[in-house]
């Protein structure tokens, strides 16, 4: 059980991780963006994604070992896997390549409401998977209030 465990987890971290080195945040532009007093550094966020990318991929290799290398899943699960994680990685192209407030804030929109979905399609396959997916959940939810600021900040 360890084994297709920690081939599940590496294997998805490691997808988690491509977009940090196609889409690498642009710090010196982000510093120079008007955000509100509570904004996190540059650096919290590079490893609060780190911590959350870990718990996703724990998440779905718990999922790959429990359902016996997803069967049974269902077709909505793999599909708002998919879309949850194109979303999470799409972020960083919109904020930091495009610096796009607007496709950033709907992005991050999408990446909340496929969180809870991604959540609710777990529970019931794994309670431990679906209590991994929590940290994501409200870091996305943070995410869009926190880019929803940001861009009435600098939309002046």
């Amino acid at each position: 059980m360890f084994y297709p465990f920690m081939l599940a987890a590496v294997v998805t971290y490691g997808l988690f991780l491509l977009s940090a080195a196609l889409f690498p945040a642009d710090m010196r532009w982000y510093s120079s963006v008007k955000k509100p007093a509570w904004a996190p550094s540059g650096q919290l966020i590079i490893s609060a994604r780190g911590f959350m990318h870990a718990c996703m991929a724990a998440s779905v290799a718990l999922v790959y070992v429990k359902t016996g290398g997803f069967q049974n899943v269902g077709i909505a699960w793999i599909f708002v896997v998919i879309l949850h994680y194109l979303a999470g990685q799409a972020y960083g192209f919109f904020l930091f390549k495009a610096k796009s407030f607007g496709l950033a804030l709907a992005d991050s929109m999408i990446a909340a409401l496929t969180g809870w979905w991604l959540l609710v399609l777990t529970a019931p396959l794994s309670k431990e998977a679906a209590w991994l997916l929590l940290p994501y959940l409200v870091w996305s939810c943070l995410t869009t209030l926190f880019t929803w600021i940001i861009r009435i900040m600098n939309t002046e």
